[in-house]
C-alpha cells in the first residue's frame, strides 16, 4: 500500500514538473482536451434534447403514451375493428386508471377519400369526442384558423394546413368525405370545414382529419 501511495505521489510530481517545463505546450493540450470534451457533452445533450422533444411532440399532438386496438387492426383500419363505447366507460372505471392514467379519449379511425372540386386527397379519419380528445392530443392548440370541434356540430371537420392548401378550401366551405361504413357499402358526406390546425408534421397536416 505504502509503495503504491509513493509511485502515486512521484506521477504527481513528476507530471506537475513536466507541465512547467513547457508551459505553451500544457496549456494548448489543456485547452484541446477540455473543448473535445465540451464538444462531447453539447453533442450528446444535443441528441438528447432531439429525442425527447420528437417523443414529446409525436405522444403529446396526436398519438398519446399508450393505444389499445383489436388484433391486427393497425394491418387494416376498419370502422367495423373498434370496441364498443362501452368498453371506454368499463375502461374509465376502473380505479387503477383513475389512479395512474392522467386522461384517457375514444377514437374511431378508418381511411377515407376527402375531395373538393380543385382535388382529392386519400386520408386517414379520426372521429373522436371532441371533450375527451383535447385532454390526449392537443389539436385544439394548434388550430390555425376557425375553431375546434364541439360534440353537437355534425357534419363539420377539421383538416391540417397543407391538406387545404390542397384542396383549396378556407373555413366555412365544404368537402367531400367518401368511406366504406361497417357493412362495406361506399358513403359520401358533405362536411364543413369548421377548422384549419397546423402542427408542422407533414403526415399529419396533409393526411389526416377529425370529425366529431
Amino acid at each position: 500500500m505504502k509503495k503504491e501511495l509513493k509511485f502515486s505521489i512521484f506521477l504527481i510530481i513528476f507530471g506537475l514538473k513536466n507541465l512547467k517545463r513547457n508551459p505553451r505546450r500544457s496549456v494548448l493540450t489543456i485547452l484541446a482536451i477540455s473543448l473535445g470534451l465540451a464538444s462531447l457533452v453539447f453533442t450528446d445533450g444535443l441528441n438528447e434534447g432531439l429525442k425527447r422533444l420528437m417523443i414529446f411532440s409525436a405522444t403529446h399532438t396526436l398519438s398519446g403514451h399508450i393505444q389499445i386496438h383489436l388484433k391486427n387492426f393497425k394491418n387494416n383500419p376498419k370502422p367495423e375493428k373498434h370496441f364498443p363505447f362501452l368498453t371506454f366507460q368499463k375502461l374509465c372505471n376502473f380505479n387503477s386508471i383513475k389512479t395512474y392514467v392522467k386522461a384517457l379519449a375514444p377514437r374511431i379511425i378508418f381511411k377515407g377519400l376527402i375531395s373538393s372540386a380543385e382535388s382529392s386527397q386519400g386520408i386517414l379519419v379520426y372521429g373522436i369526442f371532441p371533450q375527451y380528445e383535447k385532454e390526449v392530443s392537443k389539436i385544439d392548440d394548434v388550430i390555425w384558423k376557425g375553431d375546434y370541434l364541439k360534440n353537437l356540430q355534425k357534419n363539420t371537420i377539421l383538416i391540417g394546413g397543407r391538406l387545404a392548401k390542397k384542396l383549396k378550401k378556407e373555413v366555412g366551405e365544404r368537402v367531400i368525405l367518401t368511406s366504406g361504413d361497417v357493412k362495406g357499402n361506399l358513403i359520401q358526406e358533405i362536411f364543413v370545414v369548421k377548422g384549419i390546425f397546423k402542427t408542422g408534421l407533414r403526415q399529419i397536416d396533409e393526411y389526416v382529419v377529425f370529425i366529431p
